[in-house]
């Protein structure tokens, strides 16, 4: 499934109606691009489209979400001062490039993207699939991860996780709860 089946809403309804049961659901960054208002109804489009003994296999990234703030604003900062003094144009092309990436509009909202997910809240989020039973949803990696080993990221700014020891990749087996 694509992000952009998930924008806007009605999208999602409109696929249901022609998708049959799934077996199983990969997830390799779907949820950790969506705003927390938006969660909701992707949980909602999984338990239309999963079958009675379907499985989700779910990607998600675990960090401290407070320290990545602070260093893309330090670095934001950084960046548009050294873009307000630069003269070299493939450097300042490069700069609007870093700071766009952070930022979702003209007012200085920073993107949060990719989101951090716990155990917790992972086991929150899909307790309408599991049907609250915490058993139903298994940890079944989770490793340390760096941008650097990401193939999808090579070619664009860093996201700036802040600390490649505190960042790690989670895999959960999430099982239909029937």
């Amino acid at each position: 499934m694509c992000r952009e089946h998930l924008h806007p809403n009605h999208a999602i309804l409109a696929i249901t109606t022609t998708i049959k049961k799934v077996d199983g659901i990969y997830d390799r960054g779907s949820l950790v691009a969506l705003e927390p208002s938006q969660r909701a109804d992707y949980i909602k489009f999984f338990q239309k489209i999963l079958a009675k003994d379907g499985k989700i296999l779910l990607s998600v990234l675990r960090y401290e979400p407070e320290a990545r703030w602070k260093n893309i604003e330090n670095h934001l900062q950084m960046w548009q001062k050294e873009l307000a003094q630069t003269k070299i144009s493939s450097r300042a092309e490069e700069l609007t490039k870093f700071i766009n990436r952070f930022l979702v509009s003209k007012d200085g909202n920073i993107e949060k993207t990719p989101y951090s997910f716990t155990k917790e809240e992972i086991t929150k989020l899909f307790e309408p699939i599991t049907k609250g039973n915490p058993n139903k949803i298994k940890l079944l990696a989770s490793v340390k991860w760096s941008e650097s080993d990401d193939p999808h990221e090579r070619n664009t700014p860093k996201r700036l996780l802040i600390n490649d020891d505190n960042t790690f990749l989670d895999i959960y087996l999430i099982e239909n709860g029937k």
